[in-house]
């Protein structure tokens, strides 16, 4: 298994989150999941779209999701998967041997960081990410590289949780007086406005994705088992006022919305993603 990563301290402790996630990740991720087939339908059902020749690589593969759609949706293709976390990598590697590849075109994994791409020996055909994205520290200055690394009529397609999320997060430390501790998420519109007249076609498209917990603080751990507890917003609240803020939160809430978390059978509060699925043809 190929690797570049290089040492970094914020990249290593977010890799060393997701890979101790590995395993509950893919039975605890039906957002993620569901955004990855979303990414798919965009870029397969968009403008009759054609991929050149070229291989195609996916950044933050994580478990699998979007990998097994690229799989399958492209079998002339070979694909180069890769992940930050090696776990990640090994995961999504076992589940796709384990349920067999019959397609003419190889693939191949690797332990890699999105935003030290290595050049490629060809232009990529196609450059796919799903939820990986808000993890970089430069996603306009990544997506500038990735551009250059795709091949004239090859896309980059992203899917991603905009900086539109978690209203009710937000809502509920307001009414607390407490900071709002979120990381920091891309802003969409600012990635459409300095890409969009740099590509012959920009795509993009947004969804809200209600997930549903018995209370605030079924969601943070829920956070903490997909591996994406990792705090990098400055913010930081003490037991005691992490404590108050689910107080106020779960007094507050009400039952609503249509994507129901997979791992709770009953809801009490709404966690709302903004989710959007970009896609650039170069």
């Amino acid at each position: 298994m190929e690797t570049n990563r290089g040492i970094n301290p914020y990249k290593t402790a977010v890799a060393e989150n997701f890979g101790r996630a590995a395993a509950t990740y893919h039975q605890q991720a039906p957002l993620q999941r569901h955004c990855a087939q979303q990414l798919i339908h965009h870029l397969t059902q968009g403008q009759g779209l054609t991929l050149p020749p070229g291989e195609i690589l996916e950044v933050g593969c994580g478990t699998g999701f979007l990998s097994r759609q690229l799989v399958q949706q492209f079998p002339q293709h070979s694909c180069y998967l890769t992940d930050l976390a090696p776990a990640m990598v090994n995961f999504c590697r076992e589940q796709l041997l384990a349920e067999g590849t019959d397609r003419p075109a190889p693939l191949r994994f690797g332990v890699v960081d999105g935003e030290q791409l290595p050049p490629p020996c060809q232009p990529y055909a196609l450059i796919a990410s799903s939820f990986a994205l808000q993890w970089f520290e430069n996603p306009i200055a990544t997506i500038q590289d990735w551009l250059s690394q795709v091949t004239p009529g090859g896309c980059l397609a992203l899917a991603f949780p905009s900086g539109h999320s978690f209203p009710e997060w937000r809502s509920a430390c307001d009414r607390s007086h407490l900071p709002y501790t979120a990381n920091p998420l891309p802003d969409f519109q600012t990635l459409v406005g300095t890409f969009a007249p740099l590509v012959r076609h920009c795509q993009v498209a947004s969804e809200w994705l209600p997930c549903q917990y018995p209370q605030a603080k079924a969601f943070f751990q829920h956070l903490k088992a997909l591996g994406t507890g990792h705090n990098r917003s400055g913010h930081h609240l003490s037991p005691q006022q992490l404590r108050h803020l689910w107080r106020t939160w779960d007094q507050s809430a009400t039952v609503g919305g249509q994507y129901r978390s997979s791992f709770e059978s009953t809801s009490q509060i709404t966690v709302s993603y903004h989710g959007v699925y970009l896609i650039l043809q170069r």
